[in-house]
């Protein structure tokens, strides 16, 4: 027996919920959905690197070198789950930790050659990514469009702004 509502009526109930004129689940879902967009460019350009990867690298690119724990921050993910990340990332030669001179407790994350060397590759793939998103939208909707997510962006975030 299945236990899950078909499609059109969960469709139907969702309409009928006080939710569906919401902004936040709206941007929720198109954040999990780009995501997808995201992991499936990765793949099919065959870097062979994950999504969590491709922002530890662009953070580090920007921002590097930085403390595990900065990074962590920087890129709003539990240093628990950064750190397996960073394993693969030293492994294949993107990336490398080394002690910290002003603290010997801290590691220094830094990208290696190999690392910068996919900054332009990911750069290309999230024009494709942006690409598709908007491109039946017009120059302007798209400038009005990142204004208001910069806006919110900018409103709920904790600490220094983000850039990227």
């Amino acid at each position: 027996m299945n236990e899950r509502p078909d499609h059109g009526e969960a469709c139907a109930e969702w309409e009928k919920s006080e939710l569906a004129g919401k902004v936040s689940p709206a941007i929720l879902f198109l954040g999990r959905l780009l995501g997808r967009q995201l992991e499936r460019a990765l793949l099919e350009a065959g870097l062979g690197i994950t999504p969590a990867q491709a922002r530890v690298i662009l953070k580090l690119h920007f921002h590097g070198p930085l403390t595990q724990q900065a990074l962590a921050l920087h890129t709003e993910v539990d240093p628990s789950t950064l750190v397996p990340t960073l394993d693969v990332m030293e492994r294949e030669g993107m990336a490398v930790r080394e002690p910290s001179p002003g603290d010997r407790r801290a590691h220094l994350v830094r990208l290696t050659a190999r690392g910068e060397r996919q900054v332009p590759r990911l750069f290309e793939l999230w024009e494709g990514v942006e690409e598709e998103l908007t491109r039946d939208m017009s120059a302007n909707d798209r400038k009005a469009l990142l204004r208001i997510v910069q806006h919110l962006i900018g409103r709920l975030y904790e600490g220094d702004p983000p850039c990227g």
